[in-house]
């Protein structure tokens, strides 16, 4: 499964840290693992953001 975003002119706004909750990327990258898939996130070659997971 693969989850991109596109660059943005602009910057998204963010919720101060306190409001978020979950372990975000690491907790993905984590159950991903889990079940013997591999994980991978990083910024695309264009701009934006790719989330990946790839399962056995």
């Amino acid at each position: 499964m693969t989850v991109a975003d596109h660059a943005r002119d602009q910057a998204l706004p963010r919720l101060p840290s306190a409001e978020r909750a979950g372990v975000g990327l690491a907790g993905l990258a984590e159950r991903v693992q889990a079940l013997g898939g591999e994980f991978t996130s990083g910024r695309a070659a264009g701009g934006g953001w790719v989330v990946k997971a790839v399962f056995p």
